[in-house]
């Protein structure tokens, strides 16, 4: 008789291989996170699908590079092109700047001077803000290769290039620039990778450390380090470092290693990735070419990693302190790639991301079930089922889910949820197996799946690719256990 079905415990969960496997190698692609705030559910959490992206407009040839919003406005670099785009899905030219396919940084001091600096490929632009013109800095004092730029207190500060120095304008001018308006990281002896803004601390991020600036009121040389306080963290990628309302993150590095991802609120320093995670990094070929971008949708602040080398994004949510996978599905290899969106602006009421390959602006949208018409593939691997080592017959197994959303007609009229199993944490996997998530009203549709032979040890993984609204609960699994 077959046993009463049990829940697989930590079924809603993160993405954790582990470099042990047999320890743990779970997974959640395209898949979020969401606990139960009232406690009283029927699980203590569950799986959203992760926001689709509909495209809103073409812009060049890309990729894109930057996205910039400020007071109802959106300014997009694609390509060697700044575009401002508007609410109405059109969007002009600019103006140019120099591409070298790298990042671009944008930073503006608004009304107090009607000026935004621009930094691409070492060298400087201010766009005028009253005159929607761009001219590239000339001012002899500007440095002759910048790695980024920000606004800090009345002044434009740059990044000079493979250097501990940064650089700082006029007062509230960045097309002014002395000589003299030069400061160095000076508490550290390391080079510096990125600066930051995070409220009224400027962060100079070195290769081993980071030290945190203030203005100190002196118009003559307005910028010092705040006494006493240094970071044992340095900076790993010079495009990683981004910040949610009250929180800056970046990609770590010091002396005694890397890949770490850290998140300093105040003068604290947490480390906000996992062993597993950083062992999935430590497999890239490379890691210093990271871009990050947050934005925050439903009381969640999710933070996006992108790894271009690696092929592969990652998604911390502030809200559960768990990391998920998001790809876009490649059919060609039969396998995730990076997802597409490599930039983020929030205005309109909307998110926009700019792609990774090309001049498509997307909005990022919980409403899309689909990346711009590919299949968004979701897919989930359980905690390993442990039965003491013993031999278990597996009767049944029972996904609940929210069913009944089938579309009227083509692709997810029938939606569908693929099953299959490993028994050596993940090295190989079982033939597949198929079971319908209910056409549309049918919401009494149990999703199960029977006889599924026997095992010792086994990892479930669940995987489906049809547009519709995704719902995971809970797996229930009937299990009869051999005492012999």
């Amino acid at each position: 008789m077959p046993g009463p079905l049990t829940p697989v415990l930590g079924f809603v969960g993160p993405t954790y291989r582990s470099q042990i496997r047999t320890l743990d190698c779970e997974r959640a692609v395209n898949l979020v996170p969401e606990a139960v705030q009232t406690g009283t559910g029927t699980n203590i959490g569950a799986f959203l699908l992760a926001p689709g992206l509909t495209r809103r407009l073409t812009l060049g040839t890309g990729p894109h590079r930057a996205a910039f919003a400020q007071d109802g406005r959106l300014w997009v670099v694609s390509g060697d092109g700044v575009y401002e785009v508007f609410d109405d899905d059109t969007s002009v030219l600019r103006g140019t700047v120099e591409d070298d396919g790298g990042a671009v940084t944008f930073s503006s001091n608004g009304e107090g001077g009607l000026q935004m600096l621009l930094t691409s490929a070492g060298k400087g632009y201010i766009y005028d803000l009253s005159t929607d013109t761009i001219a590239q800095i000339t001012d002899p004092d500007f440095p002759t290769s910048v790695t980024m730029g920000v606004f800090f207190e009345g002044y434009f500060v740059v990044l000079e290039a493979d250097s501990p120095r940064i650089h700082f304008s006029a007062l509230e001018d960045g097309s002014t620039w002395s000589g003299v308006d030069v400061a160095q990281k000076s508490l550290t002896s390391d080079k510096l990778v990125a600066i930051a803004v995070d409220r009224r601390v400027l962060w100079l991020l070195g290769t081993k450390r980071s030290e945190p600036w203030y203005n100190n009121g002196d118009n003559l040389n307005p910028l010092s380090p705040i006494p006493n306080v240094i970071l044992e963290n340095g900076c790993g990628a010079a495009f990683s470092c981004t910040r949610t309302s009250d929180t800056l993150f970046w990609l770590a590095a010091n002396e005694r290693g890397a890949r770490t991802f850290v998140a300093v609120k105040g003068y604290e320093v947490d480390n906000v990735s996992t062993a597993a995670v950083e062992y999935q990094w430590s497999q890239y070929e490379r890691v210093d070419d990271a871009r990050v971008w947050c934005y925050e949708e439903d009381t969640h602040s999710f933070v996006v990693v992108q790894f271009p080398t690696g092929n592969a994004t990652w998604v911390w949510d502030a809200g559960t302190n768990l990391w998920h996978e998001r790809g876009h599905w490649n059919a060609f290899e039969a396998d995730y790639e990076a997802h597409l969106g490599l930039t983020h602006a929030y205005v309109f009421d909307r998110h926009y991301v700019g792609s990774r390959r090309d001049g498509k602006l997307y909005e990022l949208t919980d409403t899309a079930t689909s990346d711009d018409g590919d299949p968004k593939v979701w897919e989930r691997i359980a905690p390993r089922i442990e039965t003491g080592r013993l031999r278990a017959v597996h009767d049944v197994l029972e996904l609940q889910a929210l069913t009944g959303v089938g579309l009227i007609s083509g692709q997810g009229s029938d939606p569908q949820v693929m099953l299959d199993w490993s028994e050596d944490n993940g090295e190989t996997w079982s033939n597949e197996y198929w079971a319908s998530l209910g056409k549309i009203g049918a919401g009494m549709t149990r999703v199960r799946w029977r006889q599924l032979g026997q095992s010792v040890g086994r990892n479930y993984r669940l995987r489906a690719s049809d547009p519709v609204i995704t719902g995971l609960v809970n797996l229930w699994v009937g299990l009869r256990v051999s005492r012999s």
